[in-house]
């Protein structure tokens, strides 16, 4: 409540507490994306493991309004693989147009 401490009016106090919230929400936002966009896959890490914490991410991203799309996060998976996938990733992503999430997950699990 000290966000709205020496707010004069309601109006002020509500006003206060939209302003720190939105902000809140948007440091969130960042610091999800930048998570999950920064996710690498180590070495010896099973596949399961690491789609479960992308899905993790992605989840709280889709629950504070943030938009992923299917395409993006199926981009942003297969870059952020350890390089002992990268002969399948070739593979995958030269025998289609478009990737999804499904198409990948239904490949890799």
């Amino acid at each position: 409540m000290h966000h709205v401490a020496f707010s004069k009016t309601t109006k002020d106090a509500w006003d206060d507490l939209c302003a720190t919230l939105e902000k809140k929400h948007v440091d969130n936002k960042l610091q999800l994306s930048q998570e999950l966009y920064n996710l690498k896959m180590e070495e010896g890490t099973s596949m399961q493991v690491h789609i479960e914490k992308f899905w993790m991410i992605g989840n709280q991203l889709t629950n504070i309004d943030h938009q992923v799309f299917d395409e993006d996060l199926a981009f942003t998976l297969l870059g952020n693989l350890s390089s002992s996938f990268h002969n399948l990733v070739s593979s995958l992503s030269t025998r289609t147009n478009q990737l999804s999430m499904e198409l990948i997950c239904g490949q890799f699990l």
